[in-house]
């Protein structure tokens, strides 16, 4: 079965209003050896949150499928925003560790190639509420 790595991720902004618009630039190889084209891939994002001991996640974004050439690395760009996530919960609800999930699916198959969750810390700032992408790849 073939399999995405992640190799990179920046979202920015970051440490910024929970609110603000954000972009997010995923690198990602090919795991299973020889293969040739990435086909019908497509994007999910999610904001995953646990309420009442159960998690609940909110669809962000869902991009059309996308081939990939052949070999070496590639990445993708997705603009995202919260405003379901705003809309969804209470302020109080929010401040709390939440998950922002990415996902990528073969759409012919309707199989999960990667799935990267970053933790994601909202806290009160004022009457504002932000967030903090804990990065995965800083140890």
């Amino acid at each position: 079965m073939m399999m995405l790595k992640t190799s990179s991720l920046r979202l920015e902004p970051n440490d910024c209003l929970l609110s603000d618009p954000f972009s997010l630039t995923l690198g990602f190889g090919v795991t299973e050896p020889g293969a040739q084209k990435l086909s019908k891939v497509k994007w999910q994002v999610k904001w995953v949150i646990d309420v009442a001991d159960a998690n609940v996640d909110v669809d962000l974004l869902e991009t059309e499928a996308f081939d990939y050439d052949e070999g070496g690395d590639h990445s993708v760009t997705l603009k995202v925003t919260l405003e379901q996530v705003l809309a969804k919960f209470s302020r109080s609800l929010l401040l709390n560790l939440s998950a922002l999930t990415i996902l990528a699916i073969n759409e012919e198959t309707n199989t999960e190639l990667l799935r990267l969750s970053v933790l994601t810390q909202v806290t009160r700032d004022g009457d504002s509420l932000k967030r903090l992408f804990i990065d995965p790849y800083v140890h």
